[in-house]
This record gives structure tokens, sequence and C-alpha cells, in this order.
């Protein structure tokens, strides 16, 4: 989901793992379409190699439930 359409047709995806090493992979950009909220929602495919691929879905995996699972304080109350 992006504010923006995604005009370009090559993409390259970066990210951030939980050792702050940054993982990237080559993407195609399929659709990109207006949803009623304003925003884009975009399908991609990876053009990375199938190892490649399954790394970056498992680093982005892993991130997401650390962060989940880690509390969150504001002012020392856990929110």
């Amino acid at each position: 989901e992006t504010p923006q359409k995604i005009e370009s047709k090559n993409i390259s995806l970066l990210f951030v793992d939980v050792e702050n090493e940054f993982i990237e992979i080559p993407a195609t950009v399929v659709f990109s379409i207006k949803k009623k909220d304003m925003k884009f929602k975009s399908g991609i495919n990876f053009q990375g190699s199938r190892e490649d691929n399954i790394l970056f879905a498992k680093k982005i995996i892993q991130a997401y439930h650390r962060q989940k699972a880690d509390p969150v304080f504001i002012n020392g109350v856990q929110v």
C-alpha cells in the first residue's frame, strides 16, 4: 500500500532486518490500483533467485513478529 501510484515497472525493495543489515531484492510491478481510501494497492513479483526471495520474506516476517512482541512504552506507560 502506497500513498501514490507506482509508475515504474522495475523497482528495488529495501529492508533493514533485526540485525540492522540491509536486504535488497529486485521486483517488477504487476499492478497499482487506487482504492476507495485514495491509497494505492500494488502487486509485485520478486525477481531474485528462489533462495533470495525466501530469505527476503523470512527476514520481513521475523522483523514483524519481533516488533509485535516487543512492548512499546510512551512516557513510561506500555501501549
